[in-house]
This record gives C-alpha cells, structure tokens and sequence, in this order.
C-alpha cells in the first residue's frame, strides 16, 4: 500500500477506541457540539443547530474550548481558524488531534475567507480535520456535514 493511503484500520490504531466506546453511548443521551468562535458569528449557526435537536455549547476562545473538554464529553467541535483568544483554531486543532482524549472527535474547521478546493484539502489533511466550511457558512449545509459524521446518532433527524 502506497505512502499516501491509509489502512482503514489507521483509525483504530490511533487510540480512538475509548471514541468507539463512547459514540456507542450517543443513543442515550442528546449529542453535544462544542462551538468555538466569537458568539457574533456564530449565534445564528448555534441556533439553527439547536431547532434541530443539537445541544450546542459556545466558547469563544481556545482557552476556554479547552476547559470545557476537560469536563464534558463532545461528540464533534465546529472550530474557528481565527480565534479572539490565546492560541489559533489552527494550533487548537493540532493539539485537540495530538491528545488520545480528544483525536477522535470529529472536528468541522470554519475559515473566514473563501479558499480554493485545492488549498481547502490541503488543511484538512494537515489538520485531520473531517470537513472545511467557509464563512459565511449556510446552517443547512452545516447540519448535513454534522450529519454524515454522526449520522447513526442522528437517526433520521
């Protein structure tokens, strides 16, 4: 197998059975998204997420994400690249993917400009990130992208 495929058991090898684990659990509980960007930009997307049964919990910076880890269990993370506080989305997602507690969890990277396909790929296998949307980002697209990576857990929502 070539150097720029993966095994589809890579995923399993990078510690993220404990996320297995718990992703099994979904189906007893409301899912949770952890939103981190400034409440301006993201009031509207939040709300839209949350009329369609989505407990969304806000932060606006990396710091603050963090913290929030620590103590609750998330099921995907929409991240800003441009953060008002502390580190960038860019460095948060880097730490998020090295730390076993927390590369499992799906992350949806938000971007304030337009980027071409070409580049937009580029960060998202840098960054192991599930999907890249750039603002300003329609909520029904948004729920979809939510919706493919959680999809057993929405049911048919």
């Amino acid at each position: 197998m070539g150097e720029g495929r993966r095994n589809r058991f890579d995923w399993l090898s990078r510690g993220n059975l404990e996320y297995l684990w718990r992703s099994s659990l979904r189906n007893q509980r409301e899912l949770k998204i952890l939103f981190i960007d400034q409440p301006a930009h993201s009031s509207l997307l939040c709300s839209f997420l949350e009329q369609k049964g989505l407990q969304v919990h806000t932060c606006s910076g990396a710091q603050e994400g963090f913290d929030f880890l620590d103590k609750e269990e998330i099921d995907l993370i929409v991240l800003n690249l441009i953060l008002e506080h502390g580190i960038s989305g860019y460095e948060m997602c880097q730490q998020l993917k090295e730390n076993p507690k927390t590369q499992g969890i799906p992350i949806i990277l938000l971007c304030n400009t337009r980027l071409p396909r070409e580049i937009e790929r580029a960060h998202r296998n840098e960054l192991q990130t599930d999907d890249l949307f750039s603002k300003p980002v329609d909520p029904g697209e948004l729920y979809r992208a939510i919706k493919r990576l959680i999809a057993p857990s929405l049911g048919a929502c």
